[in-house]
């Protein structure tokens, strides 16, 4: 069981531990103190299996996709006070004091992009992919995700992944319940159930 999480340059946090967690954790407080923005850190940190996560916390607080290819504009609410150019990372400890850490940063693409004459870029005119790098005991996973045409439907965009070091694994599952867009309550249970059904499958 985890038993703190620190954050760091992400949403309203520039840097916060929470210490002495349990596994039922009530956050309260008044509004604009960051109660929201450390649940997302935390889905953040437990959703790796969704590589495209950070960009369904765009969705999840109620925003409009912009028509865009570059990370960078859809990305940057996520750093504290917009800063991309510094690295989000979020550490967890457990009861046993091991440690994991989940690094977040906006690198420049390294491959060549085509993209839409339509779509709109930055002022730097310049295309960002959103680098992730996991980081527990000796083990380091680099992987880097980034928005690219459908060759499909060229009209458009999907996620693309690149891994830069180790392999890609599975991660523990986890849900989030967002109050703004709320799921049919019959539908929350079932993701529920699932992961209990889960659990006792691997024990």
């Amino acid at each position: 069981m985890y038993k703190s999480i620190t954050i760091e340059n992400f949403r309203c946090f520039d840097f916060i531990t929470l210490d002495r967690l349990e596994r039922i954790n009530l956050i309260g407080g008044t509004n604009n103190v960051g109660k929201n923005a450390s649940k997302r850190a935390v889905f953040l940190r437990f959703g790796l299996n969704s590589l495209e996560l950070p960009l369904r916390l765009n969705i999840l607080r109620g925003m409009v996709r912009q028509e865009t290819f570059d990370l960078q504009d859809i990305c940057q609410w996520l750093f504290y006070d917009r800063r991309s150019d510094r690295a989000i990372q979020i550490i967890t400890k457990d009861e046993e004091e091991r440690s994991s850490k989940l690094k977040l940063r906006l690198t420049n693409a390294a491959d060549l992009r085509f993209i839409p004459l339509n779509y709109k870029l930055n002022q730097k005119r310049t295309i960002k992919d959103l680098e992730l790098k996991y980081e527990e005991g000796e083990e380091t996973l680099i992987w880097k995700v980034f928005l690219t045409i459908d060759s499909e439907e060229p009209e458009e965009f999907k996620l693309g992944l690149k891994v830069e070091q180790g392999e890609i694994k599975l991660f523990p599952q986890s849900e989030f319940i967002s109050s703004r867009l709320r799921n049919y309550p019959p539908e929350d249970a079932e993701g529920f159930s699932q992961l209990e059904a889960d659990k006792r499958q691997k024990e």
